[in-house]
């Protein structure tokens, strides 16, 4: 829709463009908007995935801690 109503002649002249529904905005302030977006995303999808792994290992931690404490108890019992 911009470069159909705005008719830009060049990518340059399309950047420095108002956009059509913000004009407070140009082209290039969106494109840098998507931009810092996608790194915001990414820089979630990083620590989330940072996040899972300590959860894991916590996890493995919980459960050798469990087993530390029950195994005697079990050991005990398959002696009987």
């Amino acid at each position: 829709m911009q470069i159909a109503s705005m008719d830009p002649k060049d990518t340059h002249e399309l950047l420095m463009q108002p956009f059509i529904f913000d004009d407070k905005k140009t082209v290039s302030d969106l494109v840098e908007e998507v931009i810092r977006l996608r790194q915001t995303i990414l820089d979630l999808e990083s620590q989330n995935h940072k996040l899972t792994k300590v959860t894991t290992v916590l996890s493995w931690v919980a459960v050798t801690f469990a087993l530390i404490q029950v195994l005697p108890i079990i050991l005990g019992f398959l002696d009987k």
